[in-house]
């Protein structure tokens, strides 16, 4: 991967110089990252998202991401309500109908969606679909946050209703999740065969609490014939859907009959968010980014990377010092890296080096530097670090000071340029610059070379065939002895006229 380079915008600089006043060294700079400036400069965010005003001294700060949930290869469905236009991100549905808000008030990502009581969300299955066919569905859960505003008796959550046919007989069947007795229950009617009960019921042990969020599964395991309520990862009633109704006997199995569409909040006043169907049992589906479907943030964390950022030739970089809230068991672990040119550089290329803030940095110099910052959360994965700002501070080689006195004599198709050696001590030679009008070097006769002439470290040099009776402009400039490419400002300007008239005799 090839990365772009940038020139950061705003540098913070001062200038130290000798007693004397002539002699310069190393001038101290510090760039800012985030702070007043913002994150313009970040290139690459995985896992982590820039908050509006929610750093110290009301800048935008850099936190873990909520947005934890993605469409797996078990996944079927995902409302994850973060947009205002709300789509199954997992590919397998479309929106029939959408009455629901759009509100920024989210336990998960950047949305949710509220309901207020009436028609909701309708979304209908493809074929490729769990719910788009009619036939066997093996293993299955669903899954949704839910922050009802009173749970009151008969609010609708989700239904589902259709109807199984054969050559013999048709049987209504519905899936329904709904408040009774301030506890969400579910029903699933002729979905299980050969299962001697048409209904089953599985009611929250546990009352629902107004305004608050909860995590809300109903799962089944095909392989034990488990079906399962969970609130927040915790058992609230189970069955085993068997012939005999306990475990270790035949199993029945969940059939589908006709097409019917999906209705989500038809009759719910409350917010709702993320919305999971997946095609494998709950206690089968936590991943290493999970622990138990509770946490915020990703128990892997997240991370940024900035952009190859440009200084100055030969700058060495110091220190880096942050403005961050750091929560107890939360960590934020920084990665830097520097070079000539990023134009090759990749994730790897070149290699990173781990600093700490406010300590003193060692190895790293040149004209790009690229900042990477891995954020963690806590234990539980509810505590979040939170970056507000990065001073950068490094040390920027001086421009060599030009020569105080030049002067120019021309000659038979020549001139001849002295100069005062400069009182920088940095001084590695000097560039000699030539042209034909005031200002503009932009000459190309003379036979040492185009202008600017590279004469090395000497005060004195001729410049030959050149045209006679033309006048020529000149200047000299000096460059560091620690890098070339660090090249001074112009002396004065002084010119001269070759004439054949002063041809030595």
């Amino acid at each position: 991967m090839k990365i772009k380079c940038t020139l950061f915008k705003k540098i913070v600089f001062s200038f130290q110089f000798a007693a004397c006043g002539l002699l310069a060294f190393a001038t101290p700079k510090t760039l800012i990252l985030g702070g007043e400036n913002g994150w313009s400069d970040i290139a690459e965010m995985k896992g982590v998202s820039i908050g509006t005003k929610n750093g110290q001294y009301g800048y935008d700060a850099i936190e873990l991401s909520t947005k934890i949930l993605n469409a797996g290869s078990s996944t079927d469905m995902l409302l994850t309500f973060d947009e205002e236009n709300v789509y199954d991100a997992a590919g397998n549905y479309e929106i029939v109908r959408n009455n629901l808000l759009h509100t920024t008030d989210s336990v998960k990502g950047d949305g949710a969606a509220m309901s207020r009581g009436s028609d909701g969300l309708i979304v209908s299955g493809k074929k490729s679909a769990l719910f788009g066919h009619t036939g066997l569905t093996g293993s299955f859960s669903i899954e949704f946050w839910l922050c009802p505003a009173l749970a009151e008796n008969g609010e609708m959550v989700l239904s589902w209703r259709s109807s199984l046919n054969d050559d013999v007989h048709s049987e209504y069947q519905s899936i329904l999740a709904s408040f009774y007795k301030n506890r969400l229950e579910w029903v699933f009617k002729n979905i299980f065969v050969p299962y001697h009960a048409h209904e089953i019921h599985l009611s929250g042990y546990n009352t629902v609490i107004p305004n608050k969020w909860a995590r809300h599964t109903i799962s089944f395991d095909e392989e034990s014939g488990l079906l399962e309520y969970l609130v927040d990862g915790r058992t609230e009633s189970l069955i085993f859907v068997t012939k005999s109704g306990h475990e270790n006997d035949t199993i029945c199995y969940p059939v589908l009959g006709v097409k019917a569409g999906i209705e989500i909040c038809p009759d719910y006043v409350g917010k709702i968010d993320n919305f999971k169907i997946s095609r494998e049992a709950a206690n089968r589906s936590k991943k290493d980014i999970l622990l138990s479907g509770n946490e915020k943030y990703r128990m892997t964390g997240g991370k940024f990377v900035t952009k190859p950022i440009l200084i100055s030739h030969s700058a060495v970089i110091d220190q880096v010092d942050t403005l961050m809230s750091v929560p107890s068991q939360t960590d934020i672990r920084f990665y830097i890296r520097s070079g000539d040119n990023c134009y090759g550089w990749n994730e790897n290329y070149p290699a990173w080096k781990e600093i700490i803030p406010g300590e003193e940095i060692s190895g790293i110099k040149g004209l790009y530097f690229q900042i990477s910052a891995e954020f963690l959360p806590d234990g539980n994965g509810l505590q979040t670090p939170r970056l507000s700002e990065i001073a950068v501070k490094y040390n920027e080689q001086p421009e060599p000071l030009p020569p105080f006195k030049i002067t120019a004599d021309a000659g038979d198709g020549s001139v001849t340029l002295n100069w005062s050696y400069s009182v920088d001590d940095n001084v590695g030679g000097y560039y000699v610059y030539y042209g034909n009008r005031p200002g503009e070097y932009l000459g190309r006769m003379a036979v040492q070379g185009n202008s600017p002439v590279n004469v090395g470290n000497r005060t004195s040099v001729t410049l030959t065939g050149l045209e006679n009776g033309r006048i020529y402009y000149f200047a000299v400039s000096a460059y560091s002895r620690i890098d070339g490419r660090i090249n001074g400002s112009l002396s004065k300007e002084v010119y001269a006229r070759p004439s054949s008239r002063l041809a030595k005799k």
